[in-house]
């Protein structure tokens, strides 16, 4: 029960984030030539600021060979005035050379300028030559990042399809029962720990400390978030966990994290954590 409300949250989440990415994917891919690079703009930022977006693109990208400046994008064609976007077609460096380009158009305000000189012929509308040449140029880095969005929405779908192992024990006035009570009459509903949710807590603590370990932070204050993040293990495994003590340790390493320097992967290492404890109603 505890497991499957974690994954429902993922889900959500990851719901919205198909939903917010369609809607900044589809603005952008429409502007217009009086709005020039705005949507290019907020799009990269999107994408910059959202997590699961970056994790795919370092993914991808980090495998890519090619290094791009502005020379490497654009090529002349003999016998014509016009350049061509000289993106490779394939693979990692496929993936790596749109968004490098899309953002030197977000940097440099020059979506007109870029799509006018490329893709303009006689009599054609502006707003027509900007959203063509979006679709020619960066279709594709849309549709990698809507497979990757689709991807993750499955594999939570499976998740959701297995049985935990939990057990709930009903109590009324202090003991087990398994009939509904009369309406209006108390009943307290204890939910014991899911052993898979003692287990994903204990894996993600084990990936904060050798987050923690390649920090390379001073030794004592790397151990007093050791001992915070101990005592969180030990509660979530214990029969009857503290609420106290978990939200004490919680509530330390939400606050010590700024003094830890720019380690993205321990920030999201963490708020990962509090998402399960939240989930197993223990914080």
């Amino acid at each position: 029960m505890l497991r499957d409300s974690f994954i429902m949250t993922e889900l959500k989440e990851m719901k919205k984030l198909k939903t917010d990415f369609q809607h900044a994917s589809s603005r952008m891919m429409s502007s217009k030539y009086d709005e020039d690079s705005i949507y290019v703009e907020r799009f990269v930022s999107f994408v910059e600021q959202t997590p699961f977006l970056c994790e795919c693109l370092q993914s991808a990208t980090k495998k890519a060979n090619s290094q791009y400046n502005v020379d490497k994008f654009l090529i002349r064609v003999p016998n014509s005035n016009k350049p061509k976007i000289a993106i490779p077609r394939d693979g990692n460096d496929h993936i790596k050379g749109m968004w490098e380009l899309l953002k030197q158009i977000s940097r440099d305000n020059t979506l007109c300028a870029l799509s006018v000189s490329i893709c303009s012929t006689y009599g054609q509308r502006g707003d027509v030559i900007i959203q063509n040449f979006l679709k020619d140029t960066f279709s594709d880095i849309i549709a990698f990042f809507n497979r990757n969005i689709d991807n993750e929405l499955n594999s939570l779908d499976a998740e959701m399809a297995k049985t935990p192992t939990y057990q709930q024990i009903i109590t009324y006035n202090g003991e087990v029962v398994s009939a509904t009570p009369a309406m209006g009459e108390t009943v307290t509903i204890n939910n014991c720990v899911n052993e898979n949710d003692v287990k994903n807590v204990s894996d993600f603590i084990n990936k904060l400390c050798l987050a923690l370990n390649n920090m390379g932070i001073e030794k004592d204050a790397k151990g007093l978030v050791e001992k915070n993040l101990t005592d969180i293990r030990q509660q979530v495994s214990s029969k009857k966990p503290e609420k106290s003590i978990i939200k004490k340790a919680v509530e330390y390493l939400q606050g010590i994290t700024s003094k830890l320097g720019e380690n993205t992967q321990f920030i999201c290492l963490l708020n990962e954590l509090i998402k399960l404890l939240a989930a197993m109603k223990l914080y």
